[in-house]
This record gives structure tokens, C-alpha cells and sequence, in this order.
């Protein structure tokens, strides 16, 4: 509402006191002035207005009578002086009460004002201890986030360990399958020529161990014996048959 309207609506509440002012006064002093008698002004306020301590009734000393007209010289003049310090102190009283309802509205806004400042501030508070809990919470999703990256971080190097593992052990069982199969081989070999060579006694053939070229069975059991022939003398193709039956024939 504009500061007019405020005024205009208050003014109407002050001219509002004087409604009724003529049945109820005017009456009363024409009446005085027709008997041209003089005009009870004190006993009159006390009839009609409320007791104040600004002014006792009669009176209204802020200059408003001439001080230098003697009273009781001129009736018609002392009554409508009395007529118009009533209508004044009328005024006043009217004036009084217009302004007690601003003032009680004014308090009432300003308790409502103080009211609403007064939550503004306990919503204010509550905002800032939500801001603060919210804070708080930030801190700690930022140390959960945190050790997680870390965990992470830890499981990945972790998984890599374990395929740095996985693969030594893949490449490990690799090379052990390796060994055992050379070794397997070795021994089928070693076997295969423990086969091979064989040990001629009484007309039966036999196996021999063979452990290096430089112990061959025939070459320490028949050398003595084929004292013009050697056994390096013999063809490499020949079987240890035809070795055995030439040997025999050396013999004879």
C-alpha cells in the first residue's frame, strides 16, 4: 500500500471522531448563546471527553486565547472561544486514538517483522548447520573416495601381480615339460643303444651296459683275442652278428 492510501485511510479514521458532532454539540451551544449565558467549557469536556493530563478540562494554554480580552466582557465571544477550544481538545482525543491504532499497528508489524526475521534467522541457522553436515559429509565421500581409488589401485597392481605369476608358472611348467621331455628322450636313446650292443658269451647274446664309446664290451673282450685284427678294424656297417661269426672264423 502507498504511503498516500496510508494517510488518506488514516485521516478518515480522525474524521471519523467527529461524526455526530453537530446533534450532539452544536445543539448544546446554540442553546447557551440563545440564553446569552455562559458556557460551562470544564464541566462540558468532563461530560464528553476522556480525562487527559496534556491539559485540565477548561483549559487549553498553547496560546490559543488572547490573553488580553478580559473574560465575562463579551459572552458571545467567551462561549464561541469555549466552543472552539472543545472542538480542539475533541480533535486531540480523536487524533489520540488514530494515532494509538498506528502505533498498535506498527507494533504489530514490527512484532510480525521481528517474528519473521527472528525465523529467517532460525532457518538461517538451521541452513547452516545442514550446510555444515552437508560439508561434513562431502569430507567423508571425499576419504571413502579416496580409499577406494587407493583400493583399486592396490587390486589392479595386485591382478597384475597375479599374471606376472600365472605367466611364470605357465612359462615355468613349460620349460619342467621341456626337461622331462629331453630327459625322456635321453633315456629312450641311452635305452635304445643299451639295446644295440650286446654281449657275446657261451653262444648266448646278452645286453651290456654301455656308459661311454671308450668302454665298448668288444673292444675289452676281443682285442686280445684278434691279436692281428682290432675291433676298430671293422667296418662301421657291420652287425654284431657279423662281427660274432668273423670272430669265430679267426679263431678256427
Amino acid at each position: 500500500m502507498k504511503l498516500e492510501e496510508i494517510i488518506e485511510q488514516y485521516l478518515k479514521v480522525y474524521y471519523g471522531g467527529f461524526i455526530g458532532f453537530e446533534t450532539k454539540h452544536v445543539t448544546n451551544f446554540t442553546k447557551t448563546l440563545m440564553k446569552y449565558k455562559r458556557f460551562n467549557l470544564p464541566g462540558y469536556e468532563t461530560e464528553y471527553l476522556d480525562k487527559e493530563s496534556l491539559f485540565p478540562p477548561g483549559e487549553i494554554n498553547i496560546g490559543v486565547r488572547d490573553e488580553t480580552v478580559r473574560r465575562g466582557t463579551n459572552v458571545y465571544q467567551d462561549t464561541l472561544m469555549d466552543i472552539a477550544a472543545f472542538t480542539m481538545k475533541l480533535g486531540g482525543e480523536t487524533l489520540k486514538r488514530t494515532l494509538r491504532e498506528i502505533m498498535v499497528k506498527i507494533r504489530k508489524d514490527a512484532d510480525a517483522a521481528v517474528e519473521d526475521v527472528t525465523n529467517m534467522m532460525n532457518e538461517l541457522e538451521s541452513y547452516k548447520v545442514r550446510c555444515r553436515e552437508a560439508e561434513n559429509k562431502i569430507d567423508n565421500l571425499e576419504k571413502e573416495k579416496k580409499i577406494a581409488e587407493e583400493r583399486i589401485i592396490s587390486l589392479e597392481n595386485d591382478v597384475i601381480k597375479l599374471q606376472e605369476l600365472e605367466k611364470n608358472k605357465k612359462t615355468s611348467e613349460i620349460s619342467t615339460s621341456s626337461k622331462q621331455t629331453k630327459s625322456h628322450d635321453r633315456r629312450r636313446k641311452t635305452k635304445k643303444k643299451k639295446s644295440s650292443t650286446q654281449e657275446i658269451k657261451k653262444g648266448k647274446i646278452t645286453e651290456i651296459p654301455v656308459e661311454t664309446t671308450s668302454d665298448d664290451y668288444l673292444e675289452k673282450h676281443f682285442a686280445e683275442r684278434s691279436r692281428d685284427l682290432k675291433f676298430y678294424d671293422f667296418p662301421a656297417h657291420w652287425k654284431d652278428t657279423e662281427i660274432y661269426e668273423s670272430l669265430n672264423q679267426m679263431e678256427l
